[in-house]
C-alpha cells in the first residue's frame, strides 16, 4: 500500500540529511573521476570507424565556418582516415575528403570493409537519440542548473563540507594505496565506493522496508497474466468440477464416470502441455527468482544473523564479502538452478500455483531455512522448513489449498486461527498428484466431509486406493479447497509443496524471510523425500 502524502513528509522529515547528500555527492564524484577511453588523444589506428553522438555537419575544410556537405544523424557511422593539424577528423565520405569536429564523434572499431553490426542496434540508435536531445537541450537548462546547484550549496554548506571532507579522506587514502601498487585512480575509485556503501547502510536504515512496498506494488503490476495463465491451467486440471460439487451420481455409474474423466484428463494433461510449461518458467524461474533475490539482497544488506554483521555497521562491513558469496551468489544460483530443474519436471508432473492461509508466525517458520544461520534455529517455537497437518479438518488430515486468492485470505484472518496479528498467504507451487473428487467416491466417503464428518475416513479411503490429494466442495464457505493427505507430516519436507514467496494482508506486501526460503531441490531432507517417492513409483 502506498504511504499516505502525509505520513510520506513525516518520514522526510526524520531523514539525515547529511546521510542523503552524502550519498549523492559520492555518487557524482565517482562519476566524474577522470577514465580513460578511446577518444581523440587515445592512440588510434587510422582508418577507424567513429560514430556521431549529435547531428554533425560535414564540411569541405577543417573550419567552421566552410561549407556544409552534409549534416547527419546521431550514431552514423564515419570512416575517419586521420587528423588535421587543427585537430578536426579528416573524412573518407562519399567518396571525397571531408572534414568533421572530433568532438562530436566517438570511436568504435578498427576499419573493416565491412562495419560490424551492432547488437541491439535499434536500442543504440534509440538511446543516442535521446543523448543527442539532452545534448541540445543542455545550452538551454545550463543557467537553471547552475542556479539549483548554488542555492542547493547555499542551503547546506555545512553538510557539504563536511562530506566533502569525509569523502577526500577515504579518495585520497584509497589514491595513495592504489599509486603504490601501481594505479592511483583504482585505489581513489575503491576509497569512493567505500564511502558510497557507508551512505548506501545508513540510507537503508532510515527508510526501512518501503522497498519492499515498491517491489510490491510493481510485483502486482507484472503478475496479472501469470495469474491467468495459471488459474486457466488450473481450469483444464478438470473443467467437469463444477458439476460434481455435490453427490448426485447413482453409485453403480460413478466408478465408469471417474475413469472416463480420467481418460480425457490425460488427453488435457497432453494439450495443455505448452500452458505448464510456461506457467513453470513464470512461477519456477520469473517470480521466485525476483522474490527470492530480493529477501537474499535483503540479508546482504540487513543481516538477520548478528554473527553476520548485524552487530554494527564494521561488523557489517567486515561480514560484507561473506554475505555477498553466500546469499545471492550461492544461494542466488542455487534457486536458479532447482526453478530450471523444477521446470522441466513440472511439464512431466503437473504442477499449479496455490495458496495457503496462515498467519506470519508459522508461515514464516513453514518457509525459512533455519540451516542458513544459527540465529534462526531457535528463534520460533515452530519446526523450520515444515507444514504442519490439520488434524480436525472437514476434508481430510492434511495440508490444505485452494486456487483462489480470496480463499487463503479468509483462512488466513480467520480469528481462531491467528496465533499473532498478521495474516499471511504463501504461495507455493502444488503438484497435487492423484486426485479424487469426493462427490466422485462411495457415498460413505461424501459425507464422511464436513463439519460433522469423519476426516479419518477420507484418509484411509485415500491410503487404500493410492490417492494423494481430496478435492472438495465447502459449501458453507462456497469455494474449492484441496487436502493433501497427511497422517503423520510425512509432508514436512515435501517435494510436493514448493513456496514461491509469503504475503503479508496487514502490510500489503510481499513478506520478507529472513535467511532466505528453503530450496526446492537442494535440501537433503526433501531429496530424500523425492527419491523415496520415485523407488515407490518404481516398484
Amino acid at each position: 500500500m502506498l504511504i499516505c502524502q502525509h505520513e510520506y513528509l513525516d518520514r522526510l522529515e526524520k531523514i539525515d540529511r547529511k546521510s542523503f547528500l552524502f550519498i549523492v555527492m559520492t555518487m557524482f564524484l565517482l562519476l566524474v573521476l577522470p577514465a580513460k577511453g578511446a577518444g581523440q588523444n587515445s592512440v588510434v589506428t587510422y582508418p577507424a570507424w567513429y560514430e556521431t553522438t549529435t547531428h554533425l555537419n560535414i564540411r569541405t575544410s577543417d573550419n567552421s565556418r566552410c561549407r556544409i556537405i552534409e549534416t547527419v544523424a546521431p550514431g552514423t557511422r564515419l570512416k575517419v582516415v586521420g587528423q588535421s593539424r587543427k585537430g578536426w577528423a579528416v573524412l573518407e565520405f562519399n567518396s571525397r575528403t571531408a572534414y568533421c569536429s572530433f568532438k562530436y564523434v566517438r570511436y568504435v572499431e578498427p576499419y573493416s570493409e565491412k562495419p560490424v553490426k551492432k547488437k541491439w542496434g535499434t536500442i543504440s540508435k534509440l538511446l543516442d537519440s535521446v543523448k543527442s536531445e539532452v545534448s541540445d537541450l543542455w545550452p538551454k537548462a545550463r543557467t537553471v542548473f547552475y542556479i539549483l546547484i548554488g542555492l542547493v550549496i547555499l542551503i547546506f554548506w555545512q553538510e557539504i563540507l563536511q562530506i566533502l571532507i569525509f569523502i577526500g579522506i577515504f579518495v585520497g587514502l584509497g589514491a595513495l594505496c592504489g599509486s603504490l601498487l601501481g594505479s592511483a585512480e583504482i585505489g581513489a575509485v575503491v576509497g569512493g565506493l567505500f564511502v558510497l556503501l557507508i551512505g548506501v547502510h545508513r540510507l537503508y536504515d532510515m527508510l526501512g522496508n518501503d522497498l519492499s512496498t515498491i517491489l510490491g506494488i510493481g510485483y502486482k503490476l507484472i503478475s496479472f497474466p501469470f495469474y491467468f495463465l495459471n488459474q486457466l491451467q488450473y481450469f483444464f486440471y478438470g473443467p467437469w468440477r463444477v458439476f460434481f460439487k455435490t453427490d448426485w451420481l447413482d453409485e453403480d455409474i460413478k466408478s465408469f464416470v471417474k475413469w472416463t474423466l480420467e481418460i480425457i484428463k490425460y488427453l488435457l494433461y497432453i494439450a495443455t502441455t505448452p500452458l505448464r510449461f510456461v506457467n513453470a518458467v513464470a512461477y519456477n524461474i520469473v517470480v521466485r527468482g525476483i522474490t527470492e533475490l530480493y529477501d537474499l539482497t535483503y540479508e546482504v544488506i540487513r543481516p538477520s544473523d548478528p554473527n553476520e554483521g548485524g552487530y554494527n555497521f564494521w561488523g557489517w562491513l567486515l561480514w560484507l564479502p561473506w554475505r555477498i558469496i553466500k546469499y545471492p551468489i550461492f544461494h542466488g544460483a542455487a534457486t536458479l538452478i532447482e526453478g530450471a530443474i523444477w521446470t522441466v519436471i513440472d511439464i512431466f508432473v503437473p504442477a499449479i500455483t496455490m495458496y495457503h492461509g496462515t498467519d506470519l508466525t508459522a508461515g514464516d517458520a513453514i518457509t525459512r531455512s533455519a540451516k542458513r544461520n544459527k540465529y534462526l534455529r531457535n528463534s520460533s517455537s515452530w519446526t523450520c522448513g515444515t507444514f504442519t497437518a490439520s488434524q480436525s479438518s472437514w476434508g481430510g488430515i492434511g495440508v490444505y489449498f485452494a486456487a483462489k486468492r480470496s480463499v487463503a485470505e479468509a483462512y488466513a484472518r480467520d480469528p481462531y486461527r491467528l496465533n499473532d496479528r498478521n495474516p499471511v498467504m504463501i504461495v507455493c507451487r502444488v503438484s497435487l498428484g492423484s486426485t479424487i473428487n469426493y462427490a466422485l467416491a462411495p457415498f460413505r466417503i461424501y459425507y464422511s466431509a464436513g463439519q460433522n464428518g469423519n476426516p479419518a475416513a477420507l484418509n484411509k479411503y485415500a491410503d487404500e486406493y493410492g490417492y494423494d490429494t481430496g478435492e472438495w466442495w465447502n459449501k458453507r464457505g462456497g469455494y474449492w479447497e484441496y487436502c493433501m493427505f497427511d497422517w503423520q507430516n510425512k509432508y514436512n519436507h515435501p517435494w510436493r509443496i514448493r513456496p514461491i514467496y509469503v504475503y503479508n494482508f496487514r502490510t500489503q506486501k510481499a513478506q520478507h524471510i529472513s535467511g532466505g526460503l528453503r530450496h526446492w531441490f537442494f535440501d537433503k531432507d526433501i531429496f530424500d523425500d523425492l527419491s523415496d517417492t520415485l523407488i515407490n513409483w518404481l516398484k
